[in-house]
């Protein structure tokens, strides 16, 4: 697990594939497994579905909307911040 976060702050992203996640739990217990300290995401700017105790949904903007480059939650005060994303 510590390598795994050394090498995503190390290369700044890791990509894992083949991992049969199929559901919002299974999702949710990986992130945990990760990264145990999840928090919520609150006092952000876009429209977001809470679908689980700790998953979001994407920006919720119609595909013809613009959203500007940024830095995921880069306001907030926390030291570091980690974002799984799923496509």
């Amino acid at each position: 697990n510590d390598s795994l976060v050394d090498d995503f702050y190390y290369k700044g992203g890791t990509l894992f594939r083949g991992l049969n996640i199929n559901s919002i739990e299974k999702f949710e217990n990986l992130c945990i497994n990760f990264k145990n300290n999840i928090v919520d995401y609150k006092d952000g700017n876009s429209p977001r579905t809470k679908i689980s105790s700790s998953v979001y949904t994407s920006t919720e903007y119609p595909s013809e909307m613009f959203i500007s480059q940024h830095n995921e939650l880069s306001y907030s005060n926390l030291e570091t911040s980690i974002s799984f994303n799923v496509k």
